[in-house]
């Protein structure tokens, strides 16, 4: 079928067949818990729910071949938990939620060809295609400092793609990385960008990437090799202390960063194929299986130290016998927006924007934050700057659509920091 041909080509960890696991063991001061369960999978690749993304209720997606499936913090089985009618695509793979809450998915259609596509978490109907012609799509992540789409594409091409303004009408791909077959993606809080993938020429199967702030975009450094890696999740901290690695052999492992060569340690053993991860609010790791996704705590069922504790990682307290938690400071959470609502800037902050274009004269510009619009402006008032208020406290594109006299269009799009500090990126394109 459609889907096994893509996974097939897409994902390159394969163990020996065996039936879905129903238990586990759970290793060093870790306990899991079957959260979600009842998953359909594919009897030949073992694979069934796959991404997996929070939102600002804490509600987890997950998706599953080619359905989508919600839910709340108690879990349960997946049949009563389906929130897509109809299949999305051939096979539904990464999920990722931006901070301005929309969810975006990779989505496969043939057995080489994808697309990221946006999703109505309601339905999982697909309310556009961000970019298509995407070969064997994988993981999403969201730079938590531009908002923009990061993807792997395991086996189908080597190195990991950047989305760049993925809410707008026109995004633009680029490579961000190369030299590595990427698997799971993740971001530290501070923009570094980790990766799961193929052993690279050093021995390496974990990386980190500088992050879109960086003076170096898109260095890596190898973390260590941690066999058939695939999902990963990164600590609280900075630097992190350590991540963790779903992998599809039945292992759940901790990967020290803070020692010489990456101490191992496997949390959880005798499970089954596990491919993506995510992280919430809690700080718990929640990681897929061939037909379930597990919660994995520390042994009393906590996932990070109490506010005000000074809990971390690093031992336990003084004159106390206990060992640290295993999971330390916590998690960072995964794909989790600021809320319901985008957090605006302070009230009084404005941000100047140039509504002229060199060579064209106007007869009306409309300025957008997003996709508010902001300003309508005719007439003399095209000569000189707007400014526009309500700034998003994330990174935004303001676009400006101007008509000429002569009726050709003229789009400018530039994207800026949180309450538009800086500016990242601009790009200027006429049509007609």
């Amino acid at each position: 079928m459609p889907f096994a041909c893509a996974l097939a080509v897409a994902l390159a960890c394969f163990v020996a067949a065996a039936p879905p696991a129903q238990a586990f063991t759970v290793h060093n001061g870790a306990a899991a818990t079957v959260f979600a369960s009842g998953f359909d999978f594919h009897p030949g690749l073992r694979i069934g729910p796959f991404g997996l993304a929070f939102d600002a209720q804490q509600r987890l997606f997950v998706s599953s071949r080619d359905h989508l499936y919600r839910f709340g913090p108690a879990g349960g089985e997946a049949s009563g938990n389906r929130v897509s009618s109809a299949p999305i695509g051939v096979g539904l793979t990464g999920l990722a939620f931006a901070s301005d809450g929309r969810l975006y998915g990779a989505r496969h259609l043939d057995a080489e060809r994808g697309d990221i596509v946006e999703l109505d978490p309601r339905d999982g109907s697909v309310l556009r295609v961000v970019t298509d012609d995407f070969p064997c799509p994988i993981a999403v992540a969201v730079d938590p400092v531009s908002d923009d789409l990061f993807v792997s594409m395991i086996r189908c091409a080597d190195g990991i793609v950047r989305v760049t303004d993925p809410e707008s009408d026109a995004p633009r791909t680029s490579v961000w990385a190369t030299g590595i077959e990427a698997d799971g993606l993740t971001f530290s809080p501070d923009g570094t960008l980790y990766a799961a993938h193929h052993r690279d020429a050093q021995g390496n199967t974990l990386s980190a990437l500088a992050g879109t702030a960086t003076a170096t975009p898109g260095a890596r450094t190898g973390l260590g090799n941690v066999p058939n890696s695939d999902g990963v999740a990164v600590a609280l901290g900075n630097p992190p202390p350590f991540v963790v690695v779903n992998r599809t052999d039945g292992v759940i492992t901790k990967v020290d960063l803070t020692q010489p060569g990456a101490a191992q340690t496997d949390l959880v053993r005798d499970g089954s194929r596990g491919d993506l991860v995510a992280v919430g609010s809690d700080g718990c790791l929640y990681a897929t299986q061939t037909d379930s996704v597990l919660k994995v705590t520390n042994a009393d069922g906590t996932c990070k130290p109490p506010a005000g504790s000074g809990g971390g990682g690093g031992g336990g307290s003084a004159g106390s016998s206990s060992p640290p938690p295993v999971l330390g400071p916590g998690l960072a959470p995964t794909s989790v927006p600021p809320g319901p609502q985008v957090r605006r800037c302070a009230v009084g902050r404005r941000l100047r924007v140039s509504v002229r274009f060199r060579g064209r004269r106007l007869r009306v510009a409309r300025v957008y934050v997003g996709r508010r619009r902001a300003r309508t402006v005719r007439g003399r008032a095209l000569r000189r700057p707007v400014y526009v208020r309500g700034l998003p406290a994330r990174p935004f594109t303001v676009t400006v659509r101007g008509t000429t006299r002569r009726g050709r269009r003229v789009v400018r799009r530039t994207r800026y920091s949180a309450c538009g500090r800086r500016v990242l990126s601009r790009r200027t394109s006429r049509r007609g």
